[in-house]
């Protein structure tokens, strides 16, 4: 027997744009734009038993736990197969499951930052962190991958790095030199276009999760699921099976990517709050 009800339909767009704006209005330091704040309440989906919200980051086990605590939800595996036309993550379906009813977003539920951290909001607020430089690594295949499929996935900064800073398709994939070249397109990138609006699967864990603003209740680290899973079951009284992570760049038998010194320098410095956040969690 499932442990929740389904959605009713989302609110409507003059209650979206209402979440937004006084997430903005609430928070301005922290959302320069309205699409910053849209893409921020974009990113947290919640459960309709109303018991967790979740960060959803990229390329930090999102897939492994929207499985699980669809499990721990609904009482049943989610076993839905589909082949979409854009996505390259095999588990594609587990993200669908936000727009659809099953789970949803703040945003689609008219909630704002604020109304998420009220006593009416979600019972925990969680989130998954991941070791900054793995997690570099990890998007950096990812990206190469889409290239490699001839995927539609990642191609306007595809383009854009290909003309950019010359990352020639054909040499630079999953390469020392590849690497630091992605990296330095993503400090470039923060700098032209503004951090909110850089691809989530590279963009500073930080900078996603805003912890002034979403105000995490319970935050796990990849490298320590178990203790996760432990915590979410003790606060929320909903059991959390643990399972092998999903859409895993570092578990296709290439991972011994050799980083430069650069490439180090690098990291450190895009990524430098995710080291502070990460070391203080």
């Amino acid at each position: 027997m499932s442990a929740a009800s389904l959605f009713g339909l989302p609110a409507s767009q003059a209650e979206r744009n209402a979440a937004i704006e006084k997430t903005r209005s609430t928070f301005p330091d922290h959302f320069p734009s309205y699409e910053a704040a849209k893409r921020f309440l974009n990113l947290i989906i919640i459960s309709p038993s109303n018991k967790w919200a979740f960060m959803s980051v990229g390329k930090v086990a999102s897939s492994s736990i929207l499985h699980m605590l669809f499990k721990s939800e609904y009482g049943v595996d989610l076993t839905v197969s589909i082949k979409p036309d854009r996505d390259i993550n095999p588990d594609a379906a587990v993200h669908m499951l936000a727009d659809n009813q099953v789970f949803s977003r703040a945003l689609l539920q008219g909630i704002s930052a604020t109304d998420l951290i009220s006593g009416g909001g979600p019972q925990e607020r969680i989130v998954m962190l991941r070791d900054p430089m793995q997690r570099a690594v990890s998007a950096f295949r990812y990206f190469c991958l889409s290239d490699d499929r001839q995927s539609y996935w990642f191609v306007p900064d595809r383009l854009r790095i290909n003309a950019a800073l010359g990352f020639d398709w054909k040499m630079h994939p999953n390469t020392v030199e590849g690497f630091r070249l992605f990296l330095i397109y993503i400090s470039r990138e923060i700098e032209r276009v503004g951090v909110d609006l850089v691809n989530g699967h590279w963009r500073p864990q930080y900078d996603v999760i805003k912890p002034e603003v979403y105000r995490p209740t319970i935050v796990g680290r990849m490298n320590d699921m178990n203790t996760f899973v432990q915590k979410f079951s003790d606060r929320t009284g909903l059991d959390l099976v643990p399972m092998p992570h999903a859409n895993n760049q570092l578990n296709d038998g290439r991972n011994a990517l050799e980083i430069d010194e650069e490439s180090i320098n690098l990291v450190n410095c895009i990524y430098k709050r995710d080291f502070d956040l990460w070391d203080s969690c």
